[in-house]
């Protein structure tokens, strides 16, 4: 199926061709698939994303992901 990731900040580094412009890819991935299954196949940490975000909405690890949906992944974020 077909989904979109964004990758925001540090976790670009994930993204298949992080040279790019941009932080939106598009990426093919099996069905049935969840968060967790787009991170093992981006090769990020399942303890890196500390915001997930499906479609504009909070997600988690376990949720699943439909064929068109936007999956946006934040990284820790330091500041006071």
């Amino acid at each position: 199926m077909h989904i979109e990731i964004k990758l925001l900040t540090g976790l670009k580094q994930y993204l298949p061709d992080p040279d790019a412009t941009g932080t939106l890819r598009h990426m093919e991935i099996a069905e049935p698939a969840t968060v967790k299954h787009v991170l093992d196949k981006l090769s990020i940490p399942p303890d890196t994303p500390k915001v997930i975000m499906i479609n504009d909405r909070q997600g988690a690890l376990e949720d699943e992901v439909s064929p068109g949906d936007r999956v946006t992944l934040f990284p820790p974020v330091g500041g006071g």
